[in-house]
């Protein structure tokens, strides 16, 4: 539904900029409204770029976010990438051991009471990651699956 959305705003902006310059060349004057169509324009942008970065997302191959008595590792889609003007995520590949792990978290996203969406938080010495989106199984199942593999000893 983000790239539609985008779509329309970016159209209402065209319309906007050939409705004002039509008005300046039918009555003269000066393009000072024409900073109207940067609203519709970034908004638009904005929405369009990341319904673009979610269908990239699901296209990309060679994900994985994997857990065992060693730490924790994991290579996802993750922050906007500048050079492609926003419309894709660079790959995010980390590797941390259970030390450097602060706390691994389900976050649920709610509008007035109402879920929206769920996600991973992962609390590291370094960074931060909130990993939503990217996986079928509920985030509850993954910190239940998570936890069994950190307690599990490795055989020699």
């Amino acid at each position: 539904m983000r790239i539609p959305f985008g779509m329309l705003f970016l159209f209402v902006a065209a319309i906007l900029v050939v409705s004002i310059q039509n008005s300046v060349r039918a009555h003269g004057g000066s393009l000072e409204g024409a900073w109207a169509a940067l609203i519709p324009f970034g908004f638009g942008y904005l929405i369009l770029s990341s319904g673009s970065r979610r269908l990239h997302a699901a296209c990309l191959s060679g994900c994985w976010f994997k857990a065992g008595p060693g730490g924790i590792s994991f290579r996802l889609p993750y922050g906007a990438n500048g050079q492609t003007l926003f419309l894709t995520y660079r790959m995010c590949e980390r590797t941390f051991t259970w030390p450097e792990v602060r706390s691994l978290n389900e976050v649920r996203y709610t509008v007035n009471g109402m879920p929206f969406g769920q996600a991973l938080s992962l609390r590291t010495t370094r960074e931060r990651f909130y990993l939503g989106g990217y996986f079928s199984e509920p985030p509850a199942l993954i910190l239940k699956c998570i936890d069994s593999a950190r307690k599990t000893v490795p055989t020699a």
